[in-house]
């Protein structure tokens, strides 16, 4: 039975929380220390764990069902908290993919990749310039660099990455 009621808790709430734990996490408190499932105490160390381990917060989720039922808790729990969003996401593709050779859709989803390349380019030269420090003309002549490179060789993301992290750490040391 505690179980079933942890799953219903991570599935019902898992449906609701849009990009993170952080929109739900006062109702997974009240739900989960409520019903004695968890104390505050051990509800806050799982969240504190779920900030430090790598990936997304929702690994808390994981951790709690752990320390209720074990194995079997964790699995719950992690289980419930992703299967819905995963259906969501499932049922939205089926139905995009239906629809895919459809004349307007087509066109709309043509018309969105200027505008979703834009954005990347925009929150890639953000990080850039945050993160260059002083050295605004490095990093500018660095992206120019990979950014040739991307387009014009034959290069995957990783290599990019490699020779990009390879050419700041000569530029900064030459300058």
């Amino acid at each position: 039975m505690k179980l079933l009621a942890l799953f219903w808790i991570f599935f019902r709430l898992g449906l609701v929380s849009f990009g993170s734990v952080f929109a739900v996490l006062p109702e997974l408190q009240r739900a989960l220390v409520d019903q004695g499932l968890i104390t505050p105490e051990g509800f806050v160390q799982a969240f504190v764990l779920g900030q430090v381990v790598p990936g997304p917060a929702m690994a808390m989720c994981t951790v709690i069902g752990w320390r209720v039922a074990g194995l079997a808790g964790a699995l719950v729990a992690f289980v419930g908290i992703y299967s819905g969003p995963v259906a969501i996401m499932a049922a939205a593709y089926a139905v995009y993919h239906r629809g895919r050779a459809v004349t307007w859709v087509r066109r709309l989803e043509l018309a969105v990749r200027p505008v979703v390349l834009g954005l990347l380019a925009a929150s890639a030269v953000s990080l850039l310039w945050t993160t260059a420090g002083t050295h605004h003309l490095l990093a500018l002549a660095v992206a120019m660099v990979v950014g040739v490179l991307a387009v014009t060789g034959r290069l995957g993301p990783l290599a990019l990455i490699f020779l990009g992290g390879l050419a700041w750490s000569v530029g900064q040391a030459l300058f």
